[in-house]
């Protein structure tokens, strides 16, 4: 019996097309949830700096939101929960603190889809006089 070098080289190349194609999604889901972690930081730092400025805890969320719908690859700024440190008895110079969570997905053709938190928090001085 002969071996055909036809039929080893095709199944090489779908070996290696399978390996390419993943690796290719995978770095695609990494570079998605790298931008998602960037814009949570940024969302987190806008939302303190609005509370500290403000002292309006309600206004937060929306500032945490909105960063998070910046993201490049695309987000659901819905999906961003917000929670502070800030008390209304914070006096100036208190820390006060933003806590952005974006619970994701992070899913690879050939690997088992993973859920995951990314979580980003901000802490300032709260900067509004009495």
């Amino acid at each position: 019996m002969t071996r055909d070098p036809r039929a080893q080289s095709a199944v090489e190349a779908l070996l290696g097309t399978i390996l390419f194609v993943t690796l290719i999604f995978g770095g695609l889901e990494l570079a998605r949830a790298v931008s998602l972690k960037q814009a949570l930081d940024r969302g987190a730092f806008e939302g303190a700096r609005y509370l500290a400025t403000h002292g309006n805890v309600a206004g937060t969320t929306p500032v945490v939101q909105a960063a998070v719908g910046r993201a490049i690859l695309g987000a659901d700024p819905a999906q961003a929960s917000v929670s502070t440190t800030w008390t209304p008895a914070a006096s100036y110079g208190d820390s006060v603190c933003v806590t952005a969570t974006y619970a994701t997905t992070i899913d690879m053709p050939l690997v088992a889809a993973v859920a995951r938190n990314l979580t980003a928090t901000h802490c300032t001085p709260y900067e509004v006089y009495p």
